[in-house]
């Protein structure tokens, strides 16, 4: 999980989801899975608050280079990495908390 682009140790979840999940699911799964193991990592339960990651910092709406919609399975095939590489975070987006934040 991210907050604004810093890492929080220890706070790596795998989430297990079909291949052909979009990124609203994905998004979904991640957060209920980060709710429910780490409550204390969310300031705010609202999904309006996070983002959904790549690795790399950019947002996993689309695939990288392209304007085209993200899936898993179109992403495992356009970066070539298999399930087990690939890497999400949840970005903490809302300004309300950012700035209070003690983690």
């Amino acid at each position: 999980m991210s907050r604004s682009g810093k890492t929080v140790p220890h706070s790596r979840l795998r989430v297990e989801v079909p291949e052909n999940v979009n990124y609203g699911q994905l998004f979904e799964a991640s957060m209920k899975k980060q709710t429910d193991f780490h409550p204390h990592l969310m300031p705010s339960r609202a999904a309006g608050d996070y983002e959904l990651l790549f690795s790399s910092g950019r947002s996993a709406r689309t695939i990288p280079g392209t304007d085209e919609e993200f899936t898993l399975n179109k992403y495992k095939h356009a970066s070539g990495k298999i399930y087990s590489q690939m890497s999400f975070m949840l970005d903490f987006t809302s300004s309300e908390y950012l700035g209070s934040s003690t983690i």
